[in-house]
């Protein structure tokens, strides 16, 4: 079970993140059809490392969106949203041509479209971590591995510091301009992990170094 400590880190980030969410669904921002995907800026991370059987070049550039579902977070800490609320889990790399990814969980409307801006009130936890190996295989299917450490919090986590502690994240992916990334999972190393079932965006690769 999770902690209260837990517990009470999440109701009082949560109570104004839920108003703000309601008001979406009220005006109308949680339908329509997703925007298209931004075209993918190519990376200076030269030392990311691509793993030997990628068979295609090395990972040049990673995003991801898809709907959370609180089941799927552990500890299990996250309260119940009203309908209509949902939470996302939006993965970029690189950042700012940098070899960082940057992980965001954030509230929108249900069905609202992939990749838009951000407002600031609607995030949930904001973390970067520099990126030590982008590893891609594609037997028996494409699944790939980032790992790294957090270096900063832009938005603190519901679940204490997160800075110095080591990042996975995890998923089989489909290529593509409009990839699909399954059992999409981010675990920050003994603090927490959140899986998404079903994931949407970029995945790039460039010529092997």
């Amino acid at each position: 079970m999770a902690s209260s400590r837990h517990d009470s880190r999440f109701s009082w980030i949560f109570a104004p993140l839920v108003l703000t969410g309601l008001a979406l669904v009220m005006f109308g921002c949680g339908g329509g059809v997703a925007a298209p995907t931004p075209a993918v800026a190519s990376s200076g991370a030269a030392s990311t490392e691509a793993s030997s059987r990628s068979n295609g070049g090395r990972p040049v550039a990673f995003r991801a969106e898809g709907s959370g579902n609180p089941a799927w977070v552990l500890p299990p800490a996250v309260p119940p949203l009203p309908d209509g609320v949902e939470f996302r889990v939006r993965y970029l790399y690189p950042v700012d041509d940098r070899n960082e990814l940057e992980l965001t969980v954030f509230l929108t409307g249900v069905g609202a479209p992939t990749m838009l801006p951000i407002p600031v009130q609607n995030i949930i936890s904001r973390l970067r971590a520099k990126v030590d190996r982008f590893q891609v295989s594609r037997e028996p299917d494409g699944n790939l591995m980032i790992t790294g450490r957090v270096k900063s919090t832009p938005v603190p986590s519901p679940f204490g510091p997160q800075i110095g502690r080591l990042l996975s994240v995890t998923a089989g992916f489909t290529e593509g301009t409009n990839a699909t990334f399954s059992l999409l999972a981010g675990t920050v190393s003994g603090s927490h992990s959140t899986t998404l079932p079903l994931a949407t965006g970029v995945i790039a690769f460039g010529d092997d170094d």
